[in-house]
């Protein structure tokens, strides 16, 4: 696709995404190409309006987890969001598998919930809090409109926090993950991290897990800047490759596919870290 055509497919995108945000509150009931359901309005849920106008989210994701997670397997989601990773997983791990999905914004744990009820799993446990590298209460901020840009550490919150009422303030709990989760490494399959620009503080969170023989799949989405430590740790000191994936699922139809990266390279957003 030429660049001119993806400039022309963005700006069409976000004109339909803004009518959609900013006309009549619709209810909407959304089911993908992978046959999820998912529920929600078109004022409070980001991923049923992109699902509405382009049908699928982050293609390269949803084919890695159906390529990799298998029947027991456990898969944990940092950063569930409304689920759709984490409902995809939990059809794929089934009966004698686990999702743990994590996430702290209440509005967010709402539709999660909802999504999994509609969708019929007992799998799932949704586990309300932060993760982080230390065990106590943080500050989050919950965006208007945009509840996929909430956090901790996000310079667009900082932005938005100029428009008044369109951030909010809420205190939540945050864990660490090798406290908060007590399952046998070897069961756990992949862990998917989205968490805005504090990925750090979760990896630290997990540091007993993080070691050489640790065969667990990463895909974990980057921003350029706060890369590179990352990148080190997990290449230089864990032994494993990387491959990369541009942003997908808005405006572009992207071929699914994840290129192979060394520590160089400009990453643009989603890698994976894996040992097969």
């Amino acid at each position: 696709m030429t660049t001119l055509s993806n400039v022309i497919n963005v700006i069409k995108f976000g004109l339909k995404y803004a009518m959609m945000i900013f006309g009549k509150r619709r209810d909407l009931k959304i089911i993908t190409e992978e046959g999820l359901i998912f529920c929600g309005d078109t004022v409070n849920s980001t991923l049923c309006r992109l699902l509405y106008l382009n049908k699928r989210y982050e293609p390269s994701i949803m084919m890695y987890l159906k390529n990799t997670l298998k029947e027991g397997d456990i898969f944990i989601d940092v950063g569930a969001n409304e689920g759709i990773f984490s409902i995809l997983a939990g059809k794929l791990v089934g009966p004698q598998g686990k999702v743990y999905a994590i996430e702290p914004l209440p509005i967010n744990v709402s539709l999660l919930k909802r999504n999994i009820t509609e969708n019929g799993l007992d799998n799932i446990i949704v586990l309300d809090v932060a993760a982080g590298d230390e065990n106590k209460e943080v500050i989050f901020k919950d965006v208007k409109y945009g509840n996929m840009v909430g956090g901790c550490n996000n310079r667009i919150i900082s932005m938005l926090s100029l428009i008044p009422g369109m951030v909010s303030s809420i205190k939540v709990k945050q864990r660490r993950l090798d406290t908060l989760i007590h399952e046998p490494l070897d069961k756990i399959k992949l862990i998917k991290i989205d968490a805005e620009r504090y990925e750090p503080q979760i990896l630290n969170g997990m540091s007993t897990w993080l070691n050489p023989d640790c065969s667990i799949d990463f895909i974990i989405e980057f921003k350029p800047k706060k890369s590179k430590q990352i990148i080190d740790l997990f290449l230089n000191n864990y032994g494993y490759d990387g491959y990369m994936h541009r942003v997908d699922s808005m405006a572009f139809n992207d071929d699914i596919n994840w290129l192979k990266f060394d520590r160089k390279c400009n990453i643009q957003k989603n890698v994976l870290f894996t040992k097969k």
